[in-house]
């Protein structure tokens, strides 16, 4: 099966290191980049043979428009099949934040920037149980 890696984040240098560590790391994997959470909810809501595959989100909180949490009310308001699939990926330090991440059904992990190998691997194995 493919895995599909959604990539959400405004922050481009964020970007482009993390679609390189992820590149490096699943060359086979279908990463999809999206520099705010409106586009990747239309690409979602479009895209219905991505709901078929095995998919890990990483999800950045603060981002304008759109943030993090708005996305999560929004894809579960869709019934978007993402439940336990998105990874909340940070600089957000706000224990506020923490405790909303745990109790999200959506949200598998809450980790702080910057993205590791280490977390990455935890990450997409977390996303495939």
């Amino acid at each position: 099966m493919l895995l599909t890696i959604l990539l959400i984040d405004d922050d481009y240098i964020t970007n482009v290191i993390n679609e390189r560590l992820i590149k490096d790391h699943f060359p086979q994997a279908d990463l999809k980049v999206f520099k705010d959470a409106k586009t990747a909810i239309q690409f979602l809501r479009e895209d219905s043979d991505y709901y078929l595959e095995e998919v890990c989100v990483f999800l950045d909180l603060n981002m304008p428009h759109i943030n993090g949490w708005e996305f999560l009310r929004l894809i579960e308001k869709r019934n978007l099949p993402l439940k336990r699939k998105i990874h909340i990926l940070t600089s957000s330090i706000s224990m506020k934040d923490r405790v909303m991440a745990d109790e999200s059904a959506w949200v598998v992990s809450y980790i702080e920037k910057p993205l590791t190998p280490e977390k990455l691997f935890e990450a997409v194995s977390k996303s495939s149980d």
